[in-house]
């Protein structure tokens, strides 16, 4: 979905990078209160998700504007969908062991 939407438009997704940062920051910010409020802790996760669902827009319209090597592609992308995958294996987990 995510490659869909990069190559199916023409738009500079550069600012991406910025969305992905801050969704990891309030991430981080929202995981200090949770010592708090521990319920916070789901939107926590949601938001380090976002995160990297926004790396992976960024990184493969990198990838499309050929900005970069072949090989720091391939593992930018890499990196960016394992991040992607370990969270839905989480939320999979999760659902498993609470039935």
């Amino acid at each position: 979905m995510a490659a869909a939407y990069v190559y199916s438009t023409d738009k500079n997704l550069e600012h991406w990078a910025k969305y992905s940062l801050a969704c990891f920051i309030g991430g981080f910010a929202i995981l200090v209160v949770v010592i708090f409020v521990p319920e916070l802790v789901v939107v926590a996760f949601g938001l380090f998700l976002l995160g990297f669902l926004c790396g992976l827009v960024y990184e493969i319209w990198m990838t499309s504007n050929r900005n970069r090597s072949a090989a720091a592609n391939g593992l930018a992308l890499y990196i960016a969908f394992a991040g992607v995958f370990v969270h839905i294996l989480q939320l999979v987990l999760r659902a498993l062991s609470d039935s």
